[in-house]
């Protein structure tokens, strides 16, 4: 029964982080639309795009560097430097996996906890960023706390299903 719930959960969860890969990807592909289109406004009529820069850099950069965070994590495909090779000492590179799980645990529930605190001031004060257009700050505060609270979801449900192990 409890594994019937975490395959359930693996399901969601999984389903979820592909959903904020596929928005990810869709806001890259909006990004180089508009700066293909900023690029010929800037050619063509001597004049930027008006949207191209406030756009980009409030809404897409954080959706397209941060929402398939989980996704990333989930795969594997970060980044890493070995400075030690644990494949010999099998239980003590369980523990420092579980220790190293803990802490990115805590510090991403933190961050999630904090960014969202964030949000909803910037929704409660009703923050913009003054441009051509006053544009809401709120909705891109809320690009940190989803993917921060998905990616814990992600390491702790890595850290229940390992556990058992």
């Amino acid at each position: 029964m409890v594994d019937d719930g975490a395959a359930m959960f693996s399901k969601i969860l999984y389903m979820l982080e592909e959903l904020l890969e596929w928005v990810a990807m869709i806001a890259i592909a909006l990004v180089v639309v508009f700066v293909a289109i900023d690029l010929v406004f800037r050619l063509v009529l001597s004049k930027p795009f008006v949207l191209e820069f406030e756009v980009s850099e409030i809404y897409l950069m954080p959706i397209l560097c941060l929402l398939p965070i989980s996704s990333v994590y989930r795969n594997r495909g970060h980044l890493s430097i070995d400075v030690y090779k644990f494949e010999k000492h099998a239980k003590s590179w369980l523990l420092v996996r579980k220790c190293t799980q803990v802490l990115m645990a805590l510090f991403v529930g933190l961050v999630s906890s904090a960014s969202f605190g964030f949000f909803l001031d910037a929704y409660a004060r009703n923050e913009i960023y003054m441009g051509v257009y006053n544009w809401p700050l709120d909705i891109a505060y809320l690009v940190v706390p989803v993917a921060f609270f998905v990616l814990f979801l992600r390491i702790c449900f890595e850290l229940a299903t390992d556990w058992k192990r």
